[in-house]
């Protein structure tokens, strides 16, 4: 859940992302020192060469014919043939075959294949205000609406869909503005944001079978809840109000609570990885916020990134957690530029991987890349090399894209497009 931003949106489309008390001072920030990184490989587009930055390997937008070619390369390089199948016979045309889509062997899984590019599948249509989604083997989980929020008139929802395709099924309903989501194989856990009458102070944390059943309250009010995580062991929030701001732990099968840090300040956007728990905090309650490992076992916070304006999104694999800064727009000027980062898990310093980037926000990785999404009317959903390099768009015109999940198979994201006073959110499946 996010604070708004200070360019103007739509009530709805910033249900996650509500006020805290307080102004933040735009004069007290001071930009990320990379310029020690390590030096960043020129980008291409359209057959462009640009270095936009010199503190870290940053890059542009390709198009897909340059796309093409990188892929060949990469192929060739690993003994590939990119233009035949396993048997060394010709690919089919890979501008139209679904099976062949831009590469040999690139499957869109059903999808359609236009120039040479898979296209997305709505997978759940007409959702109001579909927020954090979250996946299992066989199913995608989201939570739409809830009447805590101004301008969102449906009650809240916790939601889910086959990823093969279906009908999607309400789990749970009457819910006061639900925001974050995680699940296991067993459970679905979840944030109910509370309401705007008391600037989100009565908010709830809590968990149910996803086979369904009962709701079970794991940490109710005064706080105001703001992200939640989990592991093989424990689920994790944040709560701003109690203790200055703190993060706390409570083994999955049950046991009293354990506070792992207070005094953060606001803390968002929770990820939990081999024993720590990564998270934006601001311990000054300003846009200036901190990437900061906590450890589960005892231990000290760690600030691995200071000074991040408006820090959006945040992943983590098995080396490093990457994050994204929204552009920043003071009395009609850019104060500072939408960026892709990464640091080290270890800690370092920080890298810039890309930038120019608009709204870059959610954010999920894999072995090989990272993917972002471009929060905007005519939105986009992007991916890059995780040590930096070209980047794709993979889906344009996607309306508001927010929350976003990878699996071996598929991109996952929800839309939706506040402007029609209707709810036309969707969430999305596209073939990587």
């Amino acid at each position: 859940m996010r604070r708004p931003h200070p360019r103007s949106r739509t009530p709805a489309a910033r249900h996650a992302r509500f006020a805290w008390g307080g102004a933040a001072t735009v004069a007290s920030i001071g930009l990320v020192a990379c310029s020690s990184s390590a030096p960043g490989a020129a980008s291409v587009d359209a057959g462009r060469t640009i270095d936009a930055r010199a503190d870290g390997p940053v890059a542009d937008v390709v198009n897909r014919d340059a796309v093409h070619e990188a892929s060949r390369a990469l192929d060739s390089a690993a003994g590939a043939d990119h233009d035949a199948t396993p048997d060394g016979s010709p690919c089919p045309s890979s501008e139209s075959d679904p099976a062949n889509c831009g590469a040999c062997g690139h499957d869109c899984h059903g999808a359609a294949c236009v120039g040479g590019m898979c296209q997305p599948v709505i997978l759940a249509s007409g959702q109001d205000n579909p927020l954090w989604i979250a996946l299992d083997a066989t199913n995608v989980y989201w939570v739409s609406g809830g009447p805590g929020e101004p301008g969102v008139t449906a009650d809240g929802s916790l939601r889910s869909v086959p990823i093969a395709g279906g009908s999607p099924v309400t789990l749970a309903s009457n819910l006061e503005a639900p925001s974050t989501l995680v699940v296991d194989s067993t459970t679905v856990y979840w944030v109910n944001a509370g309401t705007a009458a008391t600037d989100y102070a009565d908010g709830t944390v809590v968990k149910m079978p996803l086979a369904g059943g009962a709701i079970t309250t794991l940490s109710t009010s005064p706080s105001r809840f703001t992200g939640i995580a989990r592991d093989g062991a424990n689920v994790y929030w944040a709560d701003g109000l109690s203790g200055g701001g703190v993060v706390v732990a409570v083994p999955l099968g049950g046991g009293p609570a354990v506070t792992l840090a207070s005094a953060q300040g606001p803390v968002y956007e929770l990820v939990a990885v081999s024993g720590d728990v990564f998270c934006e905090a601001s311990p000054a309650n300003s846009v200036a916020e901190t990437i900061t490992k906590l450890p589960v076992a005892a231990g000290t916070p760690v600030a691995l990134a200071s000074n991040q304006l408006y820090a959006q999104g945040l992943a983590v694999d098995g080396s490093s957690v990457y994050w994204a800064t929204e552009e920043l727009f003071v009395d009609g000027g850019v104060l500072d530029v939408g960026q892709i980062l990464t640091v080290p898990k270890a800690g370092g310093l920080p890298v810039t991987l890309a930038t120019q980037q608009t709204s870059p926000s959610a954010l999920a990785v894999d072995g090989s890349s990272i993917y972002w999404v471009s929060y905007a009317s005519n939105g986009a959903i992007l991916k890059m090399p995780l040590t930096g390099g070209a980047i794709v768009t993979l889906a344009s015109g996607q309306s508001f894209a927010q929350s976003l999940a990878v699996d071996d198979t598929y991109i996952y994201w929800s839309t939706l497009d506040d402007s029609t006073g209707q709810p036309p959110g969707t969430i999305v499946r596209l073939a990587k």
